[in-house]
């Protein structure tokens, strides 16, 4: 099969991922001890690797400033007093400006803050981590971008899920993801939870062809699904409680989600980001409403092909920085509008 027919391909006629990286083929054992051999990796690194190809992730202890963790929190403190109309967060509905947030009755369990990398430069440093580039790239075997990034105060008891059926990057398999814990994770704060050896599975297809969520409804058809084949399989759901600096880098097939939180005192400070390949991701686009009486009554949009690069890792440009809807671009106003009129048409 070319490269161009597995791009456009996401899943195959038994419904697995189809993928050109080359951790997913069938012959990664192999190639991993022969590049061993050759000395292009370290037995360290082969380890870890054939731990990713069985299990589906790995975990490491980064060599970041402890004092750089515990700044991410600080500002994200800073943020809530400031407010910025720029910064996106959400709270049991879609993204917001922050402009129009209310602490007292929405910075409470299950809220998040998206694209803090543009906000934050201990955000951005973590964002752009070269520690964590170095395995994103052993992995995709060509250079890797971050694009997106998710800051979380407690846990978020999302449910168990696959990241391609809600982030699209072309091809689908060009997706790696990474949790960052900021402070130590214990069993009671709803840790992050996954399933290993779930990324070798099959995808529940809606039609021929489409894996990813497009209604409620649709994410229980696909859930029972993986959940038949994971009582068949014997996989089992197991937690990730750690030590603050500690990283869960997974495969973009990992079912994964958060646990139930059973100490509602207790946080689960984190950091999530998001990557492609940069020769297949070009463009980021980001989104977020706007209330409280303001001028804009149509979600804010804007997209970006900034690359921002930091000791030779590279992300994008936080999509809505510096954003404010009286100076929206042009192409912005233009999707905004052509969104409403959809919308109107469409009843």
């Amino acid at each position: 099969m070319s490269n161009k027919s597995q791009a456009s391909q996401v899943v195959d006629d038994k419904g697995r991922m189809v993928s050109d990286l080359w951790l997913d083929q069938p012959d990664a054992p192999q190639e991993i001890e022969k590049r061993r051999q050759e000395g292009r990796i370290t037995d360290q690194e082969a380890e870890n690797l054939s731990h990713f190809v069985e299990k589906g992730y790995l975990a490491i202890h980064l060599d970041f400033p402890e004092d750089k963790l515990d700044q991410i929190n600080r500002d994200v403190d800073k943020l809530w007093d400031q407010q910025p109309v720029d910064l996106a967060y959400a709270y049991r509905e879609d993204l917001t400006s922050m402009a129009d947030a209310i602490e007292d009755e929405e910075r409470k369990p299950g809220y998040r803050i998206a694209d803090l990398h543009g906000h934050s430069q201990a955000a951005r440093d973590l964002y752009l981590d070269p520690q964590i580039f170095h395995w994103l790239e052993l992995i995709f075997d060509q250079p890797a971008v971050a694009f997106q990034s998710l800051y979380f105060q407690w846990g978020s008891q999302q449910s168990l899920h696959r990241d391609p059926v809600y982030v699209v990057t072309q091809p689908a398999s060009h997706l790696l993801a990474t949790w960052v814990a900021l402070e130590d994770i214990g069993p009671d704060c709803g840790p992050l939870n996954y399933v290993p050896g779930s990324h070798r599975m099959p995808y529940y297809q809606f039609e021929p062809g489409r894996i990813a969520i497009a209604a409620d409804e649709d994410y229980m058809k696909a859930f029972k699904y993986s959940e038949r084949i994971m009582k068949k399989e014997g996989l089992e759901e197991q937690l990730f409680t750690c030590k603050k600096g500690d990283c869960f880098i997974w495969h973009a097939n990992l079912v994964h989600g958060g646990s139930l939180v059973k100490d509602a005192s207790k946080t689960r400070r984190s950091f999530v980001v998001h990557y492609s390949t940069v020769g297949n991701y070009r463009k980021r686009g980001g989104t977020m409403k706007l209330k409280g009486g303001r001028p804009q009554p149509e979600p804010l949009w804007n997209e970006t092909s900034e690359i921002i690069e930091q000791d030779g890792a590279r992300g994008f440009e936080a999509p809505l920085k510096d954003l404010h809807p009286d100076n929206l671009p042009l192409k912005s106003r233009l999707r905004s509008t052509a969104k409403r009129w959809l919308r109107k048409l469409r009843g």
